[in-house]
């Protein structure tokens, strides 16, 4: 995963900093220079957030912004956790913005929104997918007090919810892009499972299916890296059902099992051999889709 993620953030450039970012998070082993390279890139980023938490008051430009600092926030913390807290800050300051934007244009009524463009709702399905996964840790560092913190944070999670459901619809992703692939990173391969089953049953499906559709030798140089990083993305989601399941078998995590692709939640103490036989093969085609890329 880090070698592609390393791959794209030298060929995506308006998203260096995104893939960077997801680079180091994935990264094994301490890696200070790219580090380095990405706090001196959020620090400047710090200098375009408005007060009201916008960035140049753009839907789009505060989504990447929120969805930047979020993964910074993780990423950064073994490096600086001082610099780490500011950068969820600065992200939670962007989410208020972006929930009141929304309240405002109406965007969960259904109806078309001038001016709102495909381009601005998926950045922010990125977004709340990553304050999903990020503002969940949060205890009272960014409250007063337990009683006024914790009712807080259910509210913002429970709206991150309702707008990643609403919005992430079959409509929304007309193609593989950058912003699907970097929406399934953060939806399905979150090992707490923030996001809710029909988020991410709608981000695996429409990743599988521009996944399946692609025929060898027909891509462009430039494409090959994004389609290579989508496999990888399915494989390691995959990989984390089956490893899930496992644990349920050997009796460990005692949390019900969420199988991302059925969009269920399992009752039953594991998957049929069936179900896991099916998940297996798929691994193997997106391994050998792989492959055949390198």
């Amino acid at each position: 995963m880090k070698d592609l993620l390393e791959l794209r953030r030298k060929s995506a450039e308006d998203l260096a900093v995104t893939y960077g970012l997801y680079e180091l998070e994935f990264s094994d082993e301490r890696n200070d220079a790219l580090a380095q390279e990405l706090r001196d890139a959020i620090e400047k980023a710090f200098d375009q957030q408005d007060e009201d938490g916008s960035v140049e008051y753009d839907l789009c430009a505060t989504s990447v912004f929120a969805a930047n600092m979020c993964i910074a926030s993780r990423a950064l913390d073994e490096y600086d956790p001082i610099f780490a807290r500011d950068c969820i800050h600065s992200a939670l300051d962007s989410g208020q913005f972006l929930m009141a934007a929304i309240d405002k244009l109406g965007l969960l009524s259904g109806k078309d929104t001038e001016g709102v463009t495909t381009e601005d709702k998926q950045t922010i399905v990125f977004a709340f997918s990553e304050l999903m996964r990020t503002d969940i840790e949060i205890r009272n560092a960014y409250d007063h007090s337990m009683m006024a913190g914790m009712p807080q944070k259910m509210s913002r999670q429970k709206k991150y919810k309702l707008i990643t459901d609403f919005l992430s619809n079959d409509e929304l992703y007309g193609e593989l892009s950058d912003m699907l692939v970097l929406t399934a990173i953060a939806v399905l391969l979150d090992e707490e499972d923030n996001a809710t089953s029909k988020t991410r049953k709608t981000i695996m499906d429409k990743l599988s299916y521009f996944a399946d559709s692609t025929i060898d030798g027909e891509l462009l140089a430039e494409d090959k890296g994004l389609y290579m990083l989508s496999y990888r993305t399915i494989i390691d989601a995959l990989n984390m059902v089956l490893q899930k399941d496992k644990e349920k078998r050997e009796g460990g995590d005692s949390n019900l099992i969420k199988v991302i692709e059925y969009n269920v939640i399992d009752n039953r103490k594991h998957m049929s051999d069936e179900e896991i036989k099916e998940i297996q093969d798929r691994i193997t085609k997106y391994e050998n889709k792989l492959k055949s890329f390198e």
